[in-house]
């Protein structure tokens, strides 16, 4: 990975997320790559939702 990506760190509740976004140099889709730990020793059980706000522009 190059220069074009960010990553984000949040714990909360016994989770801790990295969250890694970039856009490949050959290719125009965005990449969300996210690690989950569980830092507790219960079993957990989550769901994931994507969700985007589209914004349009006029010219």
């Amino acid at each position: 990975m190059d220069f074009g990506y960010a990553k984000y760190y949040h714990a909360s509740l016994g989770i801790i997320q990295e969250t890694e976004v970039f856009v490949p140099k050959e290719d125009s889709i965005k990449l969300n790559i996210i690690r989950l730990k569980n830092t507790t020793s219960e079993k957990r059980k989550l769901k994931l939702i994507y969700y985007i706000k589209p914004v349009l522009r006029r010219r």
